[in-house]
This record gives structure tokens, C-alpha cells and sequence, in this order.
């Protein structure tokens, strides 16, 4: 643990007792539970926000939903996002090292990972440098999060561009629920040491704001049997607020802010080197009700990120601004309209010793923008709703992208719902394939990619169906099935300039794929003190590559994901004050030049409710075995550690 860590523990451990001690003089009610879980007609009635940017019923949504709730999370013993986002069906998670992760959804597994948009709060983090999401950056407090809301299945429409195999939107708790103080500290083997303060005040009538600072140690990751210690510890510093005001009814304003940075330990060419990472953002939000059912929404943020990744020099600066208006169209039709614009600024530079890079032009300026269209029919009121969309997206490598969509759902009564769809959806080109030059010096033969500034987007055509069903009081049930057409996906060619000492290589659009998949969930609640929640997903996908190609890497990359998952969750609450939480898993093998068998895991959290708004918990993780790898990303494979951790919890 870094010595700046253990001082940040050190402070926050007095101000704890002094916390405790001035709440205690000022506040003289006690609260003995401090969370619950939400009933099943809770679960009925839960609204989702992220299918269209329009609150709607998650039963009666015409998609792959998934939402994690800030209890799921609390309750998962997590203390990353990637782990958190386990629970949803159909997710792909596969730890690399202590920092780095594989996130996506229904294939196309990798360290970079382009065929998933994550968003917080709407924000994107989708980096157009490398596509894909650096997720040891894009963190967030956990304890801020009001649910996390995945959409298996494009989101082009509703999203843009990049977001082809699926959406993660994580939403954030309004500053009035958030209220009070809490601190959060704990550390054990792995995760060495972690601290989280949050403070909520009322600035006035209708007027809140939430602070909060964390921060967190985590060790090195196993080396597989006889390999070389991964030297891969990291630690993160991050502070934050979220202020939200509604002054007069139907008037909303948001504002979110937070700056970060980052350090981990890591191997470059063989020698142990350091990656370091800052930044921080700023976003608005303000909501207007023009009338009973007339709605418009102004959004603006700007993103920052500084990175320094074993001589890869990057800094990436995004703003956006986005209109969206809503409003009936007589008494069985919804339309929703908005625009967005989205300028980056990229600037990069890499330096290494087996490698040289450069970009042209060396910094870019991104430009992106869009007009979107949605309407809501009630074809029969309360029965059969049609969902008909279109984006069409500018951006300055491709032109213009069209991004269609359609929906129909069937809900004959509050216990099912039927639905169905098709949508389009595109990843538009990164700038490593747009602009890079990369040459790799100290081999033979040698080689050098080149950009491609006619490459084309890469398409997906996808087909859905699925149903959610309660057929009784105490089980809830989802399933969906998919068939996904992949067109134009990127491959690396060896160019007719190779020589003997030197390959010449350039990206280009020759390949295609097909997936099949179904994912299912099942939500149990035997008694009313005990929880039970099952998750199972199958994917096949077949990736081709024309007559013509010499690319050998890409159809490998359906070998890095796992054909079949499974996981069961059980949430028992032994009385008011004790809880007991189970998490298993099972993933299937991964196959590929560096195999990874399949593994089985086990998560165990015992938490007790102490009263006077503490609360520790014990988390237990991975206890099956020692170690485990869980992805095949380099030679430089490692393990991940069984741990465990306590944890202390105050809130008031």
C-alpha cells in the first residue's frame, strides 16, 4: 500500500470517530436496518430510462434489459464496475491483470473491446483513440449508484454510433437521496486498502448537493505456475459532487463533476515500468415539463483524460451538447426528437523501445453529429406497442451512418410480456486505424501497419425476440434469444510493399460473422427473507474472412469468448441485522493459442447491521481455489487471487 493511501486512511479514521461522536450529540434517533430489498411488485414497476432515453416500464420494454440495483451492488461484495457488471446475463467479464479488464457483450472479447458503449449518466466512455473503454479509469463510486441498466442487443438508435452488441448506462443517485454522511473503510489481502466519504446538504428550497472523495490500493495480481510476478498493483484517487436543484415542479437541473488519478505498476518490454492516468469531467443537465405531456431536456458535458501507458502518450478532450424534446401525439403516440454534436480532440504520441508510432495529423479534431427520431404507438392501449427509430449519425471518417430500429411488444396482462425487434447498428473506425503508423523495430523481418483512411464502418443486423414472465408471486423470469449479422469487420492485411525484411500491413473491411445466442434470468423468492436469482447465457459465433484475406488473427477472436455462463446469486436476510450473500459462477473454457480453462467461483459476504448507522461486512471471493486465470490477453498471463476483505460502513 502507497504511503500516500495509508496516510488518507490515517486521517479518515480520527475524523470517522469524530464524525460518529458529533452525529450522535445532534441526531438522537437510531436506525437499525439501513438498506432493504426491493419486493417483487417493486421489481414489476421499476422504471428504466436508457432503451430510449424516456422513462419507461422495464416489463413491458421491447429489449434485453437488464437493471442491477444499488442494492444488487451492495450485496455483491464488488468494489469495481467490470465486477459488478457480472451479474447481468450475457456479459462478458474477464480480469486481465490487477487493473485491466475484458467488458463486453454477446462476443468480440478483447482488452480493448469496441462493440459495447458504457455511459455514466448519459455521459459516454467510449474512447474514439483505440475504440473501446479503458475501464481502470472510468470509475465511479458504487455507493453513488442508483442502478446499472445493461441492454443486451444494439443501441444505435437511441446511443449512435458504437453502440453495436450492447449498452451499459450507470445512473447515479439524485444529491436528495443522499442526505447525510457516510464512510466506507476496509482493506485485506488483495484489495489492500479502500476509503470512500461522501457528504449531502440541502443548499436551500428545492436545492442539494452530494460530495465525496475515495480512494483505494490494490495488490498484484498471481503469476501462473513458474512464471514472472505480474507487477501489476494499482491504486486511485478520485473526488466528485453531484448537485441537483427542482425549484419550481417539472424542472429539473443537474450538474456532476469529478477529477481522478491513477497509478499501477506494470511490465513494458520485459521491464517493470509505471502507467499513469488523470483527468476528471463536467456535465449539465437541465429538464423543462412544457406541459402535461411535453417534456425537452438540454445536456452538455466535457470529458478530460491524460494518459501515460508505457511510453503511450495520450490526452483525450470530448465535449458534447445534446437537445431531446418529447410529446404526445394524440392519446395513443409518443414522439421524441433531439440532436447532438460532439467535438474531440485527440492528441497522441507513442515511445517505445521496440516500437515507433506516429499519428497524421497529430492531433485530431473529431467531429460527430446526429438527428434523432422515435415514435411510441399504442397500437391497442395497454396490449400491443410499436417502437419505430432512426438515427442518422455524421462523422468525419465514415460520412453519414444510418442507424434504424424497430420494436413490437405483446402484454396481454401484468404477468407477460412478448417482444421483438430488429435494429442496425455501426462502430465506426477508431483513430489507431485511421491515422496510426506503427512500426515494430528489433524483429525480422520487421513490420509496419499503415492507416486506412478509406476503411468503412463495421454493420450489424440484429434480430430479437424474448418474453418476461411472473407466473406467480414469487418468481419473475426473462429470456431472450438473438441472431446477429456482422458485415465489414476490420482486418489487417498484408500490403503488395512487403519486402523480405519488412511486411507492410494496412486495416481493411474483409471479413463478416454470424452469432447465435439466447440468455435467460430467473428471480426466485422462496420465503420472504431469502432471494435467489439465476443467470445462464449461450453464444456461438462464427467469424469468416473473405477468399482473399491474409488476416489470421481475426477469427481467432471468437475463440476468446466463452460459449456458456451461469451464475447464482442467494440473498438471505437472517433477521434484521444479519445478511448472508452467495455469488457462483461458472464460465466456460476459452480457447486460442493461449488457452484458459473453465473456471467455477464462489463469493461468500456475511454483514451485520449494528445499529446507530453501522454496518460490517466480511467478503470471501473466489474461495474455490487459489488462483485463477481468466483471459488470454499476452504471454504475460495472470492469475487471479482468492481474497478477502472487511469492511465498515457508517451512515447518518
Amino acid at each position: 500500500m502507497s504511503l500516500t493511501l495509508r496516510f488518507t486512511i490515517g486521517l479518515a479514521l480520527p475524523a470517522l470517530g469524530i464524525s460518529v461522536a458529533l452525529a450522535e450529540e445532534t441526531k438522537k434517533t437510531a436506525q437499525t436496518h439501513l438498506y432493504r430489498d426491493a419486493t417483487f411488485e417493486d421489481l414489476a414497476q421499476l422504471n428504466i430510462s436508457s432503451l430510449s432515453k424516456s422513462e419507461e416500464k422495464l416489463f413491458r420494454a421491447a429489449a434485453d434489459v437488464t437493471v442491477i440495483s444499488d442494492e444488487d451492488i451492495r450485496r455483491s461484495g464488488a468494489l469495481t464496475l467490470p465486477d459488478v457488471l457480472r451479474m447481468a446475463p450475457g456479459m462478458e467479464v474477464g480480469q486481465i491483470n490487477s487493473r485491466s479488464y475484458s467488458v463486453t457483450m454477446r462476443g468480440f472479447s478483447g482488452s480493448s473491446a469496441n462493440k459495447i458503449l458504457p455511459l455514466i449518466d448519459g455521459r459516454s466512455l467510449y474512447s474514439a483513440r483505440f475504440g473501446g473503454t479503458i475501464w481502470d479509469i472510468r470509475d465511479v463510486p458504487l455507493e453513488d449508484v442508483q442502478q446499472i441498466e445493461t441492454i443486451g442487443g444494439p443501441g444505435g438508435t437511441t446511443w449512435g454510433t458504437n453502440a453495436v452488441n450492447g449498452v451499459v448506462n450507470i445512473i447515479t443517485k439524485d444529491a436528495r437521496q443522499t442526505q447525510g454522511s457516510q464512510i466506507s473503510v476496509g482493506g485485506g489481502n488483495y484489495e489492500k486498502a479502500f476509503i470512500y466519504a461522501r457528504e449531502g446538504m440541502t443548499l436551500g428550497p428545492g436545492q442539494w448537493l452530494r460530495v465525496y472523495a475515495k480512494a483505494f490500493a490494490r495488490d498484484s495480481t498471481e503469476p501462473v505456475s513458474g512464471g514472472r510476478d505480474p507487477n501489476d498493483a494499482w491504486e486511485q484517487y478520485r473526488a466528485g459532487f453531484r448537485y441537483d436543484q427542482e425549484k419550481s415542479p417539472g424542472t429539473k437541473t443537474l450538474i456532476t463533476g469529478d477529477i481522478f488519478t491513477s497509478r499501477a505498476d506494470q511490465i513494458v518490454s520485459g521491464k517493470t515500468a509505471e502507467a499513469t492516468s488523470n483527468g476528471g469531467h463536467l456535465l449539465g443537465r437541465r429538464e423543462i415539463t412544457l406541459g402535461s405531456d411535453d417534456k425537452l431536456s438540454l445536456q452538455a458535458y466535457y470529458d478530460r483524460i491524460n494518459r501515460d501507458s508505457g511510453g503511450n502518450l495520450s490526452t483525450a478532450d470530448v465535449g458534447e451538447v445534446e437537445v431531446r424534446h418529447e410529446f404526445e401525439l394524440g392519446q395513443h403516440q409518443r414522439l421524441t426528437w433531439g440532436a447532438n454534436t460532439r467535438l474531440s480532440k485527440l492528441d497522441d504520441a507513442v515511445v517505445s523501445p521496440t516500437s515507433v508510432s506516429s499519428f497524421s495529423p497529430s492531433i485530431r479534431y473529431l467531429k460527430q453529429g446526429a438527428l434523432f427520431l422515435q415514435d411510441v404507438v399504442a397500437i391497442t392501449p395497454q396490449t400491443w406497442t410499436f417502437t419505430g427509430g432512426m438515427k442518422a449519425e455524421y462523422n468525419d471518417f465514415t460520412d453519414l451512418e444510418f442507424l434504424p430500429s424497430a420494436r413490437l411488444a405483446w402484454t396481454p396482462n401484468d404477468r407477460l410480456t412478448l417482444w421483438s425487434g430488429y435494429s442496425r447498428a455501426v462502430r465506426i473506425p477508431s483513430r489507431f486505424e485511421y491515422d496510426q503508423t506503427l512500426e515494430s523495430v528489433g524483429f525480422v523481418p520487421a513490420s509496419r501497419t499503415l492507416p486506412n483512411r478509406a476503411i468503412q464502418a463495421e454493420t450489424l443486423d440484429a434480430f430479437e425476440a424474448g418474453l418476461r414472465h411472473r407466473p406467480n408471486s414469487w418468481l419473475n423470469t426473462s429470456a431472450s434469444v438473438y441472431l446477429n449479422q456482422y458485415d465489414k469487420l476490420a482486418t489487417s492485411e498484408i500490403l503488395p510493399s512487403s519486402t523480405f525484411v519488412r511486411t507492410d500491413s494496412s486495416y481493411q473491411n474483409k471479413a463478416h460473422a454470424h452469432a447465435l445466442g439466447s440468455e435467460l434470468s430467473a428471480t426466485l423468492e422462496p420465503t420472504h427473507n431469502c432471494r435467489l436469482i439465476f443467470t445462464w447465457s449461450l453464444l456461438d459465433l462464427d467469424i469468416d474472412k473473405d477468399p482473399d484475406s491474409t488476416d489470421a488473427t481475426l477469427p481467432r477472436i471468437a475463440e476468446l469468448s466463452p460459449k456458456q455462463q451461469l451464475g447464482l446469486r442467494s440473498r438471505w436476510n437472517i433477521d434484521k441485522t444479519w445478511e448472508v450473500d452467495a455469488w457462483w459462477r461458472w464460465v466456460d473454457d476459452l480457447q486460442g493459442t493461449r488457452p484458459v480453462p473453465a473456471y467455477n467461483t464462489l463469493d461468500l459476504r456475511v454483514g451485520k447491521q449494528l445499529g446507530r448507522g453501522w454496518e460490517v461486512s466480511v467478503v470471501a471471493r473466489n474461495l474455490l481455489e487459489p488462483s485463477h486465470p481468466e483471459f488470454n490477453f499476452s504471454p504475460l498471463r495472470s492469475e487471479i487471487p482468492r481474497s478477502i476483505y472487511i469492511r465498515f460502513d457508517w451512515l447518518r
